[in-house]
């Protein structure tokens, strides 16, 4: 039973505490859902007088709008919504905006952390807006045979295992949308972790990477950005370093979106685009830095590679054993061979623990989301 539907503006003058506002909310979306739209529509206005900012309504009145065959005025109250809470992919794709995203995950044995990896993705991202790509390089533990068990997710399975970069290739060529993201299968990614990365894409035309933090399970920072540095101590002139690493999560300056030079593939989101047209992750690379090559790639063409801490996700890190890194050495000699000279240095260390900061960390804002556009 509905009650006190008939609030005239008078009444609600004085109500505005948060509590107030929800009842006003609530009574109204009842009204909605029994047909009652002329009613619903009423309060709801209402509301808006005393809360013009209340994402909620604004989405209800949108939805009934468009029930009403009135798209114009649906897609502005959603695009109004989507000002309001911007971490909404539902609201964007309701927008009329393609938030399609492609999610690719290498995987080698570990079932577990794949069935981990997998739970998590589904149970944390919105439905409707993304396809799962798992490449298999020939498991051995079960995977495959769970691999085959699941409808809602492509599969490609190796005869050999071909490598991190080989199978991240390998899901991309088969990946149907414009945005790619490369996930880890020991990542376990945390609530509302897409949306800050796939707005960055569509807001900033010049962004072409963007990596999420990554906390180990104790909470202690992973990974909160990578910088570039000439290490003069130890004769390294071009070493990629993580930033922040091991300290608490909630460090303010690793909650800061900034633009560096690269980020970890263990989290990454792409243009598809622009990954072909570099040349995708260069497969020479075994299993280590073809992620940071391919971010340099992307900064010496124009682009930039941001991070964005709003994107949170769980990482175990290095589960594939220790031949993970058999190829450690020769790999970071391939990208210092390729790289150095021709990269920007953030940090030059000297002698007896001196520093000279040569690139200060650049914060990132991004373009107003009202530039986003209301396709009408």
């Amino acid at each position: 039973m509905i009650e006190n539907i008939e609030v005239g503006l008078s009444d609600l003058d004085t109500r505005t505490t948060p509590g107030q506002i929800e009842f006003l909310f609530r009574q109204g979306n009842s009204l909605v859902a029994v047909g009652k739209f002329a009613e619903g529509l009423t309060v709801l206005s209402q509301l808006l007088e005393l809360n013009p900012n209340h994402y909620k309504t604004l989405e209800v009145m949108g939805d009934l709008y468009a029930q009403l065959g009135k798209k114009a005025r649906a897609r502005q109250l959603w695009q109004l919504a989507f000002n309001q809470r911007a971490t909404d992919l539902n609201l964007l794709k309701k927008i009329g905006r393609s938030i399609e995203c492609s999610i690719i995950i290498p995987v080698f044995n570990q079932l577990k952390f794949t069935k981990g990896c997998l739970h998590h993705l589904k149970k944390n991202t919105p439905k409707n807006c993304y396809e799962i790509i798992v490449v298999d390089n020939h498991s051995t533990d079960g995977t495959n045979e769970l691999l085959t068990c699941l409808q809602d997710i492509k599969v490609i399975t190796n005869k050999k295992n071909l490598g991190f970069a080989k199978a991240c290739n390998q899901g991309a060529q088969a990946a149907a949308n414009e945005f790619i993201l490369f996930l880890n299968n020991d990542i376990e990614v945390q609530p509302g972790w897409l949306s800050s990365l796939i707005l960055t894409l569509l807001e900033d035309s010049e962004v072409a990477v963007v990596g999420s933090k990554l906390l180990n399970p104790d909470g202690k920072i992973q990974h909160a950005g990578v910088i570039t540095v000439d290490n003069r101590e130890y004769d390294y002139p071009l070493s990629p370093w993580h930033v922040y690493v091991r300290y608490d999560g909630t460090l303010p300056q690793a909650n800061i979106p900034r633009e560096y030079a690269a980020v970890t593939g263990a989290c990454l989101l792409t243009r598809k685009s622009i990954f072909e047209k570099l040349g995708c992750f260069d497969e020479s690379y075994r299993n280590g830095y073809e992620d940071v090559d391919y971010c340099y790639k992307v900064g010496t063409a124009g682009y930039k590679i941001i991070y964005r801490p709003e994107s949170v996700a769980i990482h175990y890190e290095s589960q594939s054993g220790p031949q993970r890194f058999t190829y450690e050495d020769a790999n970071f000699a391939q990208l210092v061979s390729k790289w150095s000279g021709k990269i920007p240095i953030d940090i030059r260390l000297l002698a007896e623990g001196k520093r000279d900061v040569l690139r200060p960390f650049k914060k990132y804002s991004s373009p107003a989301r009202a530039n986003i556009p209301i396709p009408l």
